[in-house]
This record gives structure tokens, sequence and C-alpha cells, in this order.
């Protein structure tokens, strides 16, 4: 009798052990399984991100310049590169070509562009700074100037441009656009077409063209 009571013991022992406590045991994995990993999204944060683009686009900005200023100087002219020299601080005026023979001087924005629109409001805005540019040759040191230069040329190494008197030459304005969508037609009133993909502004030229086969 004692041996069947014996018996009857272990079996509850191990039908408690197995089956009755094996459900929490369930029920705590389940739990530990539901509960979400770390978020590591966290690590990248939006200024990083803001640098970036910011970087890309002022990329794409001096490449652009560098174009704009190297055609110019396949015609003839010595170009100051006003945008790589003095940063933020070029007063809206990227290139400064001049033409020594002509004594002209073209001050030039550069803009590179394929989704951005240039609306009146920023048409207006770049006229007015180009218009209120005060070229200063004597704050350009030949040595700096001739470091930007974008065709190797002997003549540009040589080039003083100190002694200019600005107000001698005919100052000219113009703005290059990479796209030639990116002037709003509403814009159409207050320009005046000269040729294909070039436009006038006032008293500012517009190129709107990225091969820049229109250059007159």
């Amino acid at each position: 009798m004692s041996v069947f009571i014996l018996i009857i013991v272990v079996v509850i022992i191990n039908y408690y052990c197995f089956h009755v406590r094996k459900p929490d045991n369930k029920n705590q994995d389940t739990n530990t399984k539901k509960q979400p990993p770390p978020k590591k999204y966290q690590e990248v944060t939006t200024p990083t991100s803001k640098h970036a683009r910011n970087d890309y686009f002022q990329k794409l900005g001096v490449e652009y310049e560098k174009k704009v200023g190297k055609k110019f100087e396949e015609l003839g002219y010595y170009v100051v590169y006003n945008g790589l020299i003095k940063g933020l601080l070029d007063e809206g005026v990227d290139l400064i070509a001049i033409d020594f023979k002509r004594q002209d001087i073209h001050l030039i924005q550069c803009k590179n562009w394929k989704k951005m629109v240039m609306t009146h409001e920023l048409l207006e805005k770049v006229y007015r700074k180009l218009s209120c540019f005060n070229f200063h040759p004597a704050n350009y040191a030949a040595d700096n100037l001739a470091s930007y230069q974008q065709i190797n040329n002997p003549y540009h190494s040589q080039v003083d441009i100190t002694q200019i008197e600005p107000a001698k030459y005919t100052i000219r304005k113009s703005l290059y656009i990479s796209y030639d969508r990116s002037v709003h037609m509403e814009n159409g009133q207050y320009l005046t077409m000269m040729g294909v993909g070039i436009f006038k502004y006032k008293e500012m030229k517009i190129v709107t063209t990225n091969i820049l086969e229109e250059f007159k």
C-alpha cells in the first residue's frame, strides 16, 4: 500500500513540474519576445544630414562656377573667382570677368539649378546684389588670383589687376543658370529675349543653358 502511495506522489510531482509550471515559462518567453529591440536609428541626427546636403549643393555650385569661368577664360577674359576666394562673403558675385582691351567688367552670379525656379522676386534680388557690388581691385593679390584659374595660360599668372580703375570700365551684370527651364514663365513680362536661352532683365543678362554655347 505504501509503495502505491509513493508512486502516486511521484506522478503528481512530475506532472506539476512538467505541466503546471511549464506554461509560466512559456508566458515569460512570450513576454520577452514581445519587447521591441532598442532603436538604433536615433544615432543619426538631423544636423549631420543637413550639413551633408549643404556640402553636396555647395559642391555643385562650385563646379558650375568653374565651368562658366573657364568659358570666359577661353574667350580671353581674365577671371576673378570671387565666390571661391571669399566664400559666403562674395556679396552675391561669383565671378568677375575682365576684358582689358574692351575695358569691360562682367559681374556674374551662377545658379546650378535643375529643380528650383527663378521667380521675379529672386531675379530682382540677384539684380540688386550685382548692382550694389563695389569692385575694389586693390583687394585682390595677383598670386592669389592665379591659383584659381581654370586653364593653363602664362598670361594669367602675370596679370596684376590691383591698378585697374573700374570707373573707366563698362560694368556688365550677368546671371548664368544651368537649366533652361529654371526661369518661371510668369517672368515673361519682365524679360526681353535676346537669343536661344538668353534673356535680359533690366540691365542684367540671363543665360539659361548648361552647355553655354550661346555666348555673345
